[in-house]
């Protein structure tokens, strides 16, 4: 195998790649001179072994994976990326994965389950690689921007559900310009600006629903690239090009019928004048962009000439003329545009069911993926320009049998074990591998001599030290040296095996022996004045806020109202309204009890406060409460914290209205985050405070002693809240109305 080894010139700064070494007692001072100034050189690879001179020639097989987290287990990937760094990545509905050449991780199941990222359960359809520490997943319930360095997860939502099983943010499809990502879903386009994660524009989006996450305006496959401006989409009913500047829209259909798959084209390559797509059940197809007019070059083989039969998933240009393409049942052949014909090659059987994506890596090599196996051609098949840099990737470390960490994903610094975490296993590779003849490897720990291990992709250490170590591996092909890393990470050293143990005890034992008991005593009789000072403050002013929660001038009022339905009303009625006012005096009195309650109790007890006042009120105003799905139902609040604010709205704002008396009652939830927001339509505040100048300020001081709660309930249950009250105009600058709003922080 011919190749040639391209070294860029070095830098003053530390690759990203690297790891920072651990100084140790024993290291030499040479070999850290040596060893920095070779990782802050970057050697950048690219192989140069000529491609197939005969295309007929064209041979795939079957990658080796040595070491499975679930891919060849699984389904067919649908998409095979190679990063800068050599990793190849695939997504199956289990996950986005990565392969080192040696080593494949299901990289959101672990992300998902040792860093709680929401997405682990989430199917994958695509993904985009944005850089070494982002990546782009798109799933068939969301959008999310996965940050690897800080191991954090941001669901980008896109629309809301047409209905429970047909989702709007089903995404099917990615495509990077620029610093826009398209983004394809169930049911249109969405134009997303990768730095801010925004949705800057979207396309497409009425579609009708067809059910199972779908609707017409399902997205098949985008084209950024076929003309400067305009974007070419191929969607369930139709084909589409999209004028980004203007916005205009022409559609273009098939007469075609292929079940519902008629305008299902995958990504495609421009010839002159005419747009070359693969498609799902109807062979190549080809676009003319002038005429606007379709032709499809079905693959007329003696199997079957069925749709079955022409489902190409993708298309690779290997010349002018001929594309390599793999058709569903039948397998990799060459479709020759002039001709319009097919030229079937050798196919693994499992490669031919179904069909299979094909992908072209950094180096030229063909990749497939089908059944959860990897395919590879056997050399290149194209010349690429797309240059890469070997690293040495650290799948994961194992401590007595157990994973601890997986390296590529958990980073390189400070990894820990606990002390009896003695027997540790590391598998690794170099990227890239396969473009060698051969490729040797050489480890070291804690410095010492460079030694070859016993299995190339193995290291395995018994009975270590307590203590920091380090590990260096490095990969030769011919004595050259292709990359380098180091591993470090701490087994856990317990204080008593310290060599400073005894001495230190012997120390401090006397003085410690002295002073804890006083301290402790002299802490504890604080601890119990500061509690008995601050229970008494908080019992006090619950007592307080129990007996403003219902204003006694309601309650005489509400009784009052209640024998005059006993008079004018019919039994039924009063008997409702009886139990209404039974019902709110019941759970005021059993929330009271508590310093905190969960939200919906506390829901109904203002809902039953409000059903009170309108009937009361002879139906005056009306009132609008709504609660935010996304809040958790044991989010707790402090009782009857709201009602005053409510009070104040229908009696000071709406009450001074003549008509059209409105009120509304929002939570709002955010992450630990609750936001009630009361709005009336009232009069506004400084009418009321002229009208109630004569009059007793009792919902003043209900308010006041409800600031007071909130500030010794935060120092009690570190309940961070505030409430700000807002006087709204309108146009003209007349007083339109209250805002109220309270929030709740950290519960």
């Amino acid at each position: 195998m011919l190749l040639k080894q391209l070294y860029n010139n070095c830098t003053t700064k530390k690759p990203k790649d690297f790891t920072i070494f651990v100084t140790m007692k024993t290291v030499n001072p040479l070999y850290h001179i040596l060893t920095r100034w070779f990782l802050l050189c970057t050697f950048t690879v690219q192989a140069q072994e000529a491609v197939y001179q005969n295309f007929e020639d064209i041979k795939f097989e079957q990658v080796a994976v040595d070491d499975d987290d679930g891919l060849t287990l699984r389904e067919s990937g649908g998409q095979i990326y190679e990063d800068e760094n050599g990793i190849i990545w695939t997504v199956i509905s289990t996950g986005l994965f990565r392969y080192n050449g040696y080593s494949v991780i299901n990289v959101t199941d672990y992300l998902s389950a040792k860093y709680h990222l929401k997405f682990g359960s989430e199917f994958g359809n695509c993904f985009y690689i944005e850089d070494v520490n982002t990546v782009w997943y798109g799933a068939r319930r969301g959008l999310f921007k996965i940050d690897l360095k800080q191991h954090s997860a941001k669901q980008i939502v896109l629309d809301s559900t047409i209905n429970e099983k047909n989702f709007k943010n089903y995404i099917t499809r990615f495509q990077k310009s620029n610093d826009t990502l398209y983004v394809g879903t169930g049911n249109g386009i969405y134009l997303i600006n990768t730095s801010n994660g925004r949705i800057m524009d979207t396309f497409l989006n009425d579609g009708i629903d067809y059910g199972f996450r779908f609707s017409s305006k399902n997205v098949h496959s985008m084209m950024p690239d076929v003309e400067p401006g305009f974007l070419w989409a191929a969607l369930g009913d139709g084909f589409y090009k999209i004028n980004l500047k203007t916005k205009q829209i022409e559609h273009y259909t098939t007469k075609t019928e292929v079940w519902d798959y008629s305008h299902y084209y995958f990504h495609g390559e421009r010839y002159d004048n005419t747009l070359l797509m693969p498609s799902y059940g109807m062979g190549m197809v080809s676009f003319d962009l002038n005429s606007k007019t379709f032709i499809d070059y079905s693959t007329n083989t003696t199997k079957g000439n069925g749709w079955e039969y022409n489902i190409i998933r993708s298309a690779v240009r290997l010349s002018d003329t001929l594309s390599l393409v793999n058709a569903s049942n039948l397998g990799y052949a060459l479709f020759n545009r002039h001709a319009k014909t097919y030229n079937f090659l050798e196919t693994p059987s499992v490669v031919e069911e179904d069909g299979a994506f094909i992908d072209v890596d950094r180096s030229g090599y063909a990749w497939s993926g089908q059944s959860g196996r990897l395919y590879r051609t056997t050399k290149p098949i194209v010349k690429t320009q797309n240059l890469f840099k070997h690293i040495i990737d650290i799948a994961k470390l194992s401590a007595n049998g157990v994973i601890k960490y997986r390296p590529a994903l958990d980073g390189y610094e400070n990894l820990e074990l606990n002390e009896n975490e003695t027997n540790v296993e590391l598998r690794y590779s170099v990227t890239k591998p396969y473009i060698y003849d051969t490729v040797q490897y050489e480890y070291r720990k804690d410095s010492d001599q460079w030694l070859q291990p016993e299995k190339p992709n193995i290291l395995t250490f018994f009975n270590l030290e307590n203590g920091n170590h380090q590990i260096d591996i490095r990969a030769k092909h011919n004595g050259t040296i292709l990359a380098a890393r180091t591993l470090t990470f701490n087994i856990y050293q317990p204080f008593y095996k310290s060599v400073y143990f005894i001495p230190l005890c012997l120390i401090l034992v006397f003085a410690i022996a002295l002073t804890l008991r006083e301290f402790q005593i002299r802490r504890k009789r604080k601890q119990i004045e500061i509690k008995a000072d601050f229970d008494r403050k908080l019992n006090e002013l619950e007592a307080k806020a129990l007996r403003s929660q219902i204003n006694p001038h309601f309650i005489f009022n509400t009784l009052n109202s209640i024998k005059y339905y006993a008079i004018m009303k019919s039994k039924e009625e009063t008997t409702d309204f009886l139990t209404m006012f039974s019902t709110l005096i019941r759970q005021v009195l059993e929330n009271s009890k508590q310093s905190l309650i969960p939200l919906n109790e506390e829901i109904e007890t203002l809902t039953s406060y409000l059903e009170i006042e309108k009937l009361r009120l002879r139906n005056s105003f009306e009132y609008f409460l709504t609660v935010d799905d996304q809040i958790p139902k044991d989010f707790l609040v402090p009782p009857m914290i709201i009602q005053p604010f409510i009070e104040n709205a229908v009696w000071h704002g709406l009450m001074h209205r003549e008509k059209d008396r409105k009120l509304t009652v929002e939570f709002l939830g955010k992450e630990k985050r609750l936001r009630c927001i009361i709005t009336d339509n009232g009069i506004g505040r400084k009418a009321a405070q002229e009208i109630s100048k004569n009059k007793s300020h009792k919902s003043s001081l209900g308010i006041d002693i409800t600031n007071e709660r909130l500030e010794k309930l935060s120092e009690l249950y570190d309940l961070k809240s505030h409430f700000e009250i807002i006087d709204l105009y309108n146009a003209q600058g007349e007083p339109s109305g209250t805002r109220v709003i309270i929030e709740f922080q950290n519960l």
